[in-house]
């Protein structure tokens, strides 16, 4: 596991990368206090490859967590998609 400081003066934050890492998602953000809720944006590519992993990972983590599901690539880069995004959000309890 590596991590990159990305250097925005008093707005850096880490990045961390390494394989495997998805498993241990819950564990470090509950390490660094995170909230206790998950609101995962993704398309269904990749919620159907790594969907599984991260819902137990999150679980695992003691997080209560959805999947919202948003068109691939251009498509969801729309007013109607964030629109849709922000009303599932504010519903998320």
């Amino acid at each position: 596991m590596y991590k990159v400081k990305v250097n925005l003066g008093e707005r850096s934050y880490p990045i961390v990368i390494g394989n495997g890492i998805i498993s241990k998602l819950g564990v470090h953000l509950k390490a660094v206090n995170a909230g206790a809720d998950a609101f995962v944006i993704t398309n269904r590519f990749l919620k159907k490859k790594y969907g599984v992993k991260l819902s137990q990972a999150l679980s695992t983590g003691g997080f209560t967590h959805c999947f919202h599901l948003v068109p691939e690539g251009e498509k969801a880069k729309s007013i109607a998609v964030a629109s849709r995004v922000i009303k599932d959000l504010a519903r998320f309890d």
